[in-house]
């Protein structure tokens, strides 16, 4: 008896894992097409998979060097982006406004402020 109660919760187990795994997998590939991190979904289901399943292992270890790939692109574009974004506010020209100089970039919003109905 005692035997079939380890058995059956091992069994319990795997699946469980097999299930959350599966799920954050599913999730992560079907973040590739829409907005989200697949990058972290993916190996985050791989390696949940991996704890219980050799060859979830074996994929994982396949995918991690691409992973580290993608995630260094991702830097590198991220830091583009940045230096791009200073070179294009560093070209712009100081703004002048009635109260002052104003960086680039910056506009001088106006607020309208509604009639007071109070009446003195």
């Amino acid at each position: 008896m005692r035997r079939i109660l380890k058995r059956s919760a091992k069994f319990a187990w795997r699946m469980g894992v097999l299930v959350v795994g599966m799920f954050l997998l599913i999730v992560g590939i079907i973040m590739i097409f829409t907005p989200g991190p697949a990058i972290v979904f993916i190996p985050a289901g791989l390696a949940v998979l991996a704890t219980e399943f050799q060859w979830a292992r074996r994929l994982l270890h396949r995918v991690r060097p691409l992973i580290e790939k993608a995630v260094e692109k991702a830097k590198q574009k991220k830091e583009s982006v940045a230096q791009r974004r200073a070179d294009k506010q560093a070209a712009k020209p100081p703004v002048a406004t009635g109260r002052g100089i104003m960086p680039a970039g910056r506009q001088l919003v106006k607020r309208r402020v509604a009639p007071s109905t109070r009446k003195n």
